[in-house]
């Protein structure tokens, strides 16, 4: 559980570096389900002061989500660290809070779908990089190779010309 905690701070140092929310103070706590503000429908909240630019952040534990649903945690992060940006806005209208959430959601879904994509470019960027200094490692062996047969035959030849 130490290791997941490291890997979700992690995390949150991330996406508050990309977010540009690093000067936030920020307390993460992960919990039980049952402790959220609305367990049925939550994988996570926010609370926070935006002139104080501190807030609480409570992520559902992994092991307590019992749906088929996919939990994503990095996107229920990303979610509830979007509220901070656009929390300071004017009380709104419960059709207007449900437009919010959504929008919420399809603009933290789309943020980790594109760092996860940039995130892949850089492993194929280093794969590729690996097979071409594979492909030239073969080539520098084919032609180490094809020097020794080369002075082997030479060899030869010299020994059967001495003879």
């Amino acid at each position: 559980m130490e290791n997941d905690n490291r890997e979700i701070m992690d995390l949150l140092k991330k996406w508050q570096k990309i977010l540009k929310l690093e000067h936030w103070e920020i307390i993460l706590k992960i919990v039980r389900r049952s402790e959220l503000e609305c367990p049925i429908h939550d994988y996570g909240n926010v609370s926070f002061g935006p002139t104080m630019e501190r807030a609480v952040l409570k992520l559902c534990r992994v092991d307590d989500i019992q749906e088929d649903f996919p939990y994503d945690l990095e996107i229920v992060l990303v979610h509830e660290l979007l509220h901070l940006i656009f929390g300071c806005w004017v009380e709104l209208t419960e059709t207007q809070d449900g437009l919010m959430e959504r929008a919420i959601e399809r603009i933290a879904i789309t943020l980790v779908s594109l760092e996860r994509l940039e995130h892949k470019k850089e492993e194929m960027k280093d794969e590729q990089a690996l097979m071409r200094e594979r492909k030239y490692m073969y080539k520098d062996e084919q032609r180490e190779r094809k020097e020794r047969e080369y002075r082997e035959k030479e060899y030869r030849q010299e020994g059967e010309n001495d003879n």
